[in-house]
Parts: C-alpha cells; structure tokens; sequence
C-alpha cells in the first residue's frame, strides 16, 4: 500500500485520480465520490497482468487530502513479477502529472494576486 498527501481538497483529488486512471489505461469498476473510493482494474494480456486497484481519499479540513493506493495482482502476466509497488509508484507519479500544473497556477495566481494589492 501506498500513502501520498496532497494539498488539495478530496473533491481535486478525486477528479485527478480518475484522470490518472483513464491515462494509466485501467477501467473504473466502481467510484464513489462522497466516500474517496475508486475501484478500477487493468487489462490483462498473456504478457501483462490483471491489476486490481483500490484508492481511498480521505480530506481534511484544512484543504489537504491523502490518497491511499492498494494495488493486487488477480492474473499474472508472462513476465510481471514484483508489479504491485511498481504500479503504486507509476500511478503516484501520473497522478502529480495531473496535480503539479494546477499547483503551479494557483502560485501564480497568488503571486499576481499580491503583486495587484
């Protein structure tokens, strides 16, 4: 399992991890946006395996959220061994991919913001 906090709220989060999702070529099996969950899985081939993936978003109340990632491999592929923290780390680095350009507006919103005031 993977843990990874964000400095934004759960509903950014949850619409980031969808996205990421979509661009990593898994399947929503189910999603609930009230709770945090997304549950989605991945294609399987005779050289890829089927990957389970479970994300639970929890936000707090100060605008930040954690994602927690648990990954399980149901049918392994040809040659996939060790694959369940490999694809926690992708699907991480997809996802600040996704959450990096927005953080970067908003700084540049606020600086402009200060720089009118």
């Amino acid at each position: 399992m993977k843990k990874q906090s964000f400095l934004f709220k759960q509903e950014s989060v949850f619409k980031a991890c969808i996205k990421a999702l979509t661009k990593r070529e898994f399947s929503i099996v189910d999603k609930d946006a009230s709770v945090g969950r997304i549950q989605a899985s991945s294609g399987s081939g005779i050289f890829e395996p089927k990957i389970m993936v479970e994300i639970h978003i929890e936000g707090t109340e100060d605008n930040t959220s954690s994602v927690n990632i648990r990954t399980k491999v149901v049918k392994q592929g040809l040659f996939s061994k060790k694959i369940d923290a490999f694809m926690e780390e992708r699907f991480i680095d997809t996802l600040y991919k996704f959450i990096s350009p927005r953080t970067s507006y908003f700084m540049e919103m606020n600086q402009l913001a200060a720089n009118a005031a």
